[in-house]
């Protein structure tokens, strides 16, 4: 058993492959077992770093799904013309009292912008709230004179259930502007696990020869073999789309692939490739990261 197998090709893997993978080691990394290998900042620091990820990879089903909006807002537009139709209808009532509350009624609605159900989802939800306002406080007996107290509640309530989706898609959409992007944070993360997984190979020789210590050591390794596991299992999903080989043998530094004619190719890849749902890890051996807080290099050596 020796320290931890690098991570090959993290800038190649999909945002989907690097979710699952950082998932895994922080699977296995939990807080009792940091707080017992005495290395609980530097792995909380590189947890929080992945629950930005999290957000930004996996957001709520609420923002990542229109039908929600879109259905809800149908459904205030049926209300609305439901509402207007029943106010047309008793317009045309023999009844004088009738029609008079109807004219009444009819107003306010003229007071809407035409063609209200086609306005931005903003605008109409503000002036069906101005509407409802208006009628409840200054016509709720000509509505209900008109037979339209029920449809004018129903647009209510449908104009409210829509306001609440939309605010809460808009929240979430604020939340992952101000978490920013999955290429802005992945590379964060990687230099934080870095870290962690250099701290963890300093423990296994620190216990293995500079202060021997069984016990420890093996809890050391226990940590070390599911991490590995993890990377083994990263390398052979990479491997099937053709990206380096499941083992360390017939590898090939990432940073040195050429061109047909020999001459090297420029690396100008950004995390997850084109793919914008899932992606790839950086190449190559594993390099001493910096401090995440201070930029300093402060990690053990990497062996």
């Amino acid at each position: 058993m020796g320290p931890v197998n690098e991570i090959p090709y993290l800038i190649k893997a999909k945002n989907g492959e690097h979710w699952f993978l950082m998932n895994q080691l922080f699977g296995v990394l939990s807080a009792e077992v940091a707080a017992s290998l005495g290395i609980s900042s530097r792995v909380e620091a590189a947890r929080e770093l992945f629950e930005r990820e999290t957000a930004v990879y996996k957001p709520l089903k609420a923002y990542q799904d229109t039908e929600d909006v879109d259905a809800s807002d149908a459904r205030r537009d049926k209300s609305y013309r439901r509402f207007d139709l029943g106010v047309q209808s008793a317009e045309l009532s023999d009844d004088t009292s009738v029609a008079d509350a109807a004219k009444r009624v009819r107003f306010v609605l003229n007071q809407m912008s035409k063609k209200l159900t086609v306005k931005a989802y903003a605008e109409e939800t503000a002036e069906i709230f101005d509407l409802i306002d208006k009628l409840e406080k200054d016509h709720s007996e000509d509505v209900e004179t008109i037979g339209q107290t029920a449809n004018l509640a129903a647009l209510k309530e449908a104009n409210e259930a829509f306001n609440e989706i939309y605010k809460r898609r808009t929240e979430e959409m604020q939340a992952r502007e101000e978490a920013g992007t999955v290429e802005q944070i992945r590379p964060q993360v990687d230099e934080a696990v870095r870290y962690v997984i250099c701290l963890l190979n300093a423990l296994y020789f620190y216990y293995l020869d500079i202060a021997p210590d069984a016990e420890k050591l093996a809890e050391v390794k226990g940590v070390i073999s599911q991490f590995n596991g993890c990377v083994l299992q990263f390398r052979k999903t990479l491997a099937r789309r053709g990206i380096g080989s499941a083992s360390d043998k017939e590898e090939v530094n990432p940073e040195e692939d050429t061109t047909p004619d020999g001459t090297e190719t420029p690396d100008t890849e950004t995390p997850g490739g084109e793919d914008t749902e899932t992606p790839d890890g950086e190449g190559g051996e594993q390099t001493t990261p910096t401090d995440p807080g201070t930029g300093e290099v402060e990690s053990p050596e990497v062996i």
